[in-house]
């Protein structure tokens, strides 16, 4: 039975691209939204690598305040409680993080790499034109060699992590902090940065413009993309449990 819905931001809930949301879609997500606490309908967790500037306002759209539910912020690296606005940050960040963040700061400046802004523990880079995003990875690793330090990459962008710390442990916090075992947990994601969750729940689907890593281990591919993917994989897999 789903108790709880994992959902990645990029690529799933919203479209890389933000100049082609489809707000059919959105909307009709959010006459779910409304209708969870009514119904005691899953309710959703957002699980991103975005930081809380992004994820309030999207959260407040959405309809998704909920005073239990946290969101997964910053890949796992901070617990937001939109409500109150209160921030919890996972206690596996090490004491060498600043540090390595300025590494990582200064190693953009060398490259040209874009910084994201608006994170507060976790640095993600976009790279300058002319170099892919796996090709950046890998000059990112080659210049830091920091053992704290984790680098992956997402279809938006590269990533820098504390090692150990991403979307899966974030949700197995927060679904704790519910009392909700991750077997009853559907997460819905698209990218290499979404496998870790979606390897630990008892439910898994993505939409049609996931990778194909992604589809393989999904029990349920939706064939639409993005938003109104997310809708079919949550009136499907609602649906078939009963729940509505």
């Amino acid at each position: 039975m789903i108790k709880l819905i994992a959902l990645d931001v990029d690529g799933c809930l919203m479209p890389h691209d933000l100049t082609k949301v489809d707000y059919q879609a959105f909307t009709r997500l959010r006459e779910y939204c409304l209708q969870c606490s009514e119904k005691n309908l899953p309710k959703i967790c957002l699980c991103t690598g975005r930081p809380r500037s992004f994820v309030l306002p999207l959260l407040a759209l959405l309809g998704a305040l909920w005073p239990d539910i946290p969101s997964v912020l910053e890949s796992g690296n901070q617990l937001y409680f939109p409500l109150d606005r209160r921030i919890t940050v996972n206690p596996l960040v090490p004491d060498s993080w600043p540090d390595i963040k300025r590494a990582v700061k200064d190693f953009a400046q060398k490259t040209n790499g874009l910084i994201i802004p608006g994170k507060e523990v976790a640095v993600s880079l976009i790279p300058p034109r002319g170099i892919s995003i796996e090709k950046y990875s890998d000059m990112a690793k080659d210049s830091l060699p920091y053992q704290e330090l984790d680098i992956s990459y997402s279809t938006l962008c590269v990533d820098f992590n504390p090692r150990g710390i991403n979307k899966k442990v974030g949700l197995e916090t927060a679904a704790g902090m519910l009392d909700i075992p991750l077997s009853q947990v559907l997460a819905i994601g698209d990218s290499g940065i979404d496998m870790e969750m979606l390897n630990s729940t008892g439910y898994t689907a993505c939409p049609a413009n996931a990778i194909d890593e992604v589809k393989k281990v999904c029990q349920y591919v939706s064939p639409y993309r993005e938003t109104r993917g997310v809708v079919d994989i949550i009136e499907n897999l609602i649906k078939g449990a009963g729940l509505q």
